[in-house]
């Protein structure tokens, strides 16, 4: 890399729920999913270790667990809302680093 190019790396918390088939079939077909998306208040959707999940990037560079419970039930809620058939207790958070590299 030349000196006068600066590699900016970014790493940020993401909390969300893996996306299995029924979870993706529901979203597709979600009129509030939809409705998100269109204002900009959507879930993000990324990969990790060749899996799909929906969530939150957290832009927090410090974070209790109370705070990550607190925001790993929101998103519960928010995919309760996308998919209603489906109950709260069926999606499983999970919580990883990803890292950005501009």
């Amino acid at each position: 890399m030349s000196p006068t190019k600066k590699s900016h790396v970014t790493v940020k918390l993401f909390v969300g729920c893996p996306i299995s088939s029924e979870i993706k079939m529901l979203l597709k077909q979600s009129q509030a999913r939809k409705q998100s998306l269109f204002e900009q208040q959507a879930l993000a959707e990324t990969s990790f270790q060749n899996k799909e999940y929906i969530g939150r990037f957290l832009d927090q560079s410090a974070i209790n667990l109370k705070e990550l419970r607190l925001i790993g039930e929101e998103i519960k809620q928010m995919l309760h809302t996308y998919c209603p058939d489906m109950s709260v207790d069926q999606f499983s958070l999970v919580f990883f680093p990803q890292i950005f590299i501009a």
